[in-house]
């Protein structure tokens, strides 16, 4: 079972828009996926109360990560996300690291959130756990893409190619369990969550302890079915 956190230190940066997204587009491929949501504000969780994709969504507290993973895998989960709160530190943070397969951090261009993700990554990296950035909430042709990605990989940060922007089909319909797909299964919002669900699963198809990703074990197990 793989573990995918999305993490950031900041508010509004799309943690929880991706994740929701992120879960619903493994599903639809296949695979059991199972959403947790330890942010206060229970936003993932509000969602999955009104959605009708096939997502299991649990909350729980972020230092009580190990056991809700533990009845994930139970229960035959072969993906769980992972939606964090904002201003996540110290032992709550290390806890979820040191569960996770991979550490999503969505990165708005902006100096401010630069400087933000730069004083989370030293315990990201203490927990020795593959990180991603992913460039999220960019305006439409925004001159401020480019410099982000190189201060990142300058920084040593590897960032996926995908750009999210920010675009309100993301959102328009959440509050009826709804996705950008649902607005319009090819528009721009839900073609981003589409090669960003590429781009992660080539991740976990190259870890080591991944031999085969979520969505390339679901097909297999359709094709024998």
């Amino acid at each position: 079972m793989e573990t995918i956190v999305f993490a950031g230190a900041k508010g509004g940066i799309g943690r929880t828009t991706l994740a929701v997204h992120l879960a619903v587009e493994y599903a639809l491929r296949g695979a059991k996926v199972e959403l947790i949501d330890t942010d206060s504000l229970r936003c993932a969780t509000y969602w999955a109360e009104r959605t009708t994709y096939p997502i299991t969504c649990n909350t729980t507290a972020p230092d009580r990560i190990g056991p809700a993973l533990r009845r994930a895998e139970r229960d035959g989960s072969e993906l769980v996300i992972v939606d964090t709160s904002l201003g996540l530190r110290g032992r709550e943070l290390m806890a979820l690291l040191a569960h996770a397969t991979l550490v999503v951090v969505p990165v708005p261009p902006s100096g401010y959130d630069y400087i933000a993700l730069s004083a989370e990554l030293a315990n990201i990296r203490a927990a020795n756990i593959p990180v991603v950035a992913v460039i999220s909430r960019a305006r439409w042709n925004d001159k401020r893409v480019a410099p982000m990605r190189r201060a990142l990989e300058n920084g040593g940060i590897r960032v996926l190619d995908t750009v999210v922007h920010d675009r309100a089909h993301y959102t328009v319909l959440s509050g009826e369990g709804k996705l950008a797909r649902d607005v319009a299964t090819n528009c721009k919002a839900a073609l981003e969550v589409r090669a960003l669900h590429r781009e992660i699963d080539q991740l976990l198809i190259a870890m080591p302890a991944s031999a085969k990703s979520c969505t390339a074990r679901a097909t297999k197990r359709r094709q024998e079915a």
